[in-house]
């Protein structure tokens, strides 16, 4: 398929991903914290990045006087959902997200400043000790695998395991091997921790959560490419960042600042020991 194709297919992602997104934000405004005043302040974080961002607070915390008044608040979610969050409700302080969705924020004023902190990659994760013998993907097209794969219309890991399924000349074989499409992470990684499932396509930080049951095998990163958007420009799926951001609804407070500041640097440590890689 052309550019012109893919550009399509991406802008499609985007539009569907963001109509269902609204419809959840929709149902769980009401569900965020209302807030404590300027003292609290709401971290909007990705699923995928919640291990590491519970650390990141619990070590900000250590940092603070015995009688600060300031308070961390986690909630989580996809991060399109929570980027329509921001859209619907206004609230939020600080938004945890993968690639694409920082800069489609920024485009809509919903983040003033923000920074990479570090990065994601799609493996395949396997049961623990790889009883099925899975070694690289082509191991994916043997008859019989069971194989759950992210939505190609919900998530950035969907988009890159189908442009990997495109590129690779055993990738119909693959699909013909494809179980289960679930949204989430969670999902796939739960299946495949139980035994239903013999590999899912997972990010690497996903399979470092789940490292008492699940292995992961890592990805040629020829087969992985990158896909223009006339919604939200370039997306090099090679080198998906995760980034934190200050929301515009944070205003200037200084207790926003403070803790953005320890998260992009000092926190950056614990993305590394939550399996992320370092972002590029």
């Amino acid at each position: 398929m052309g550019w012109k194709g893919r550009r399509v297919n991406r802008n499609r992602l985007i539009a569907v991903s963001l109509g269902v997104a609204l419809l959840v934000a929709a149902l769980v405004a009401a569900l965020l914290p209302a807030g404590k005043g300027d003292t609290e302040i709401l971290v909007l974080c990705g699923g995928s990045m919640r291990p590491a961002m519970e650390e990141v607070i619990a070590g900000y915390r250590s940092t603070l006087p015995a009688d600060s008044p300031v308070t961390v608040t986690l909630t989580t979610g996809s991060s399109g959902d929570l980027a329509a969050q921001m859209v619907n409700t206004q609230k939020g302080d600080i938004y945890v997200c993968h690639d694409p969705w920082i800069k489609w924020c920024e485009e809509r004023k919903l983040v003033t400043d923000w920074r990479p902190v570090a990065g994601l990659k799609v493996v395949i994760g396997v049961q623990k000790g790889n009883p099925k013998g899975i070694r690289s993907m082509e191991d994916l097209a043997r008859p019989g695998i069971r194989l759950a794969v992210g939505s190609p219309k919900h998530s950035t890991s969907g988009v890159i395991t189908e442009e990997v399924l495109k590129k690779a000349e055993y990738g119909d074989a693959v699909r013909k091997n494809i179980s289960l499409e679930a949204r989430v992470h969670g999902k796939r990684s739960a299946d495949l921790a139980f035994g239903l499932l013999d590999a899912a396509f997972i990010w690497n930080a996903v399979a470092h959560t789940y490292r008492e049951k699940i292995d992961a095998v890592p990805i040629d990163d020829r087969l992985v490419d990158a896909v223009t958007s006339a919604t939200y420009g370039r997306s090099d799926l090679r080198n998906v960042k995760v980034s934190i951001g200050i929301t515009a609804s944070a205003g200037k407070r200084e207790e926003v600042r403070e803790f953005w500041e320890y998260a992009t640097t000092t926190g950056r440590k614990a993305f590394e020991r939550n399996g992320f890689t370092p972002a590029e």
